[in-house]
């Protein structure tokens, strides 16, 4: 809707956005950066050349990569953490994590993404969570792609380590030793896991790796290991879903 007016901030050296050829319209702005943008009505900036990339690009992250003010988009200069990579992407665009254990905060999907690591056993995403702060949710209308990592030391109660309320597709993945009241992963929406490993996860109520309210699809992937203190060590389908294993 603003796409004019924003051409024009750029163009007039008040605003240079929130990193590389990135204007993040949903993010909140601070005081310093009113300010910043006030002064440069008198100072302006030069203006970034144009035209702007056009289509989908890339996000690099890697183990020795750096958040601060970077765009992401240059794989000299990756990122340091998916979290971060995930508030600069736009839709579309697909998030490349390189080798390594990586220690993050909770995912936020605010678009329709894909993340892709280096292997499943070369990409380790060390899940911190609390009490009542899951690590992963997909929005309603929202499709997120992962590939080819671990995700891994999620512990919490409600909601769940991952909750899919839109269309979540795991390929190639391992999703191992988290736990949850209903299971390590939560779906209302379009489930699909590919060529993956479920293992050791633990839910307090039950579903200890899947509770299903909606569509699941599972195929090629092996489920082990996995428990509960109340209702199916492995998968609950509700009587409202299905499920195709």
């Amino acid at each position: 809707t603003h796409e004019g007016n924003i051409d024009r901030l750029a163009a007039a050296g008040i605003a240079s956005g929130c990193a590389v050829w990135k204007y993040c319209a949903t993010a909140g702005v601070t005081r310093g950066q009113m300010a910043g943008f006030l002064h440069r009505v008198v100072k302006p900036i030069s203006p970034p050349p144009y035209p702007a990339p056009t289509g989908p690009q890339t996000l690099h992250v890697a183990i020795d990569g750096d958040d601060a003010g970077n765009g992401c988009t240059d794989v000299a200069t990756p990122c340091a953490t998916v979290r971060y990579a995930l508030r600069t992407a736009m839709p579309g665009e697909t998030i490349s994590v390189g080798p390594g254990t990586f220690s993050e905060q909770p995912w936020a999907i605010g678009a329709s993404q894909a993340i892709r690591g280096d292997s499943r056993g070369g990409t380790i995403i060390q899940a911190t969570c609390a009490p009542y702060v899951g690590f992963l949710a997909v929005p309603e209308g929202r499709t997120l792609t992962i590939s080819r990592l671990t995700i891994t030391g999620c512990h919490t109660d409600y909601p769940p380590p991952i909750d899919n309320l839109g269309a979540l597709e795991f390929v190639d993945v391992a999703i191992s030793a988290n736990s949850g009241a209903i299971g390590a992963i939560h779906n209302n929406g379009e489930l699909r896991i590919r060529e993956s490993s479920i293992t050791g996860n633990h839910a307090s109520w039950g579903g200890g790796a899947i509770f299903n309210r909606r569509s699941a699809t599972i195929e090629d992937s092996v489920l082990s290991g996995n428990s509960s203190a109340g209702h199916g060590g492995a998968i609950v389908t509700t009587s409202s879903s299905n499920a195709r294993i």
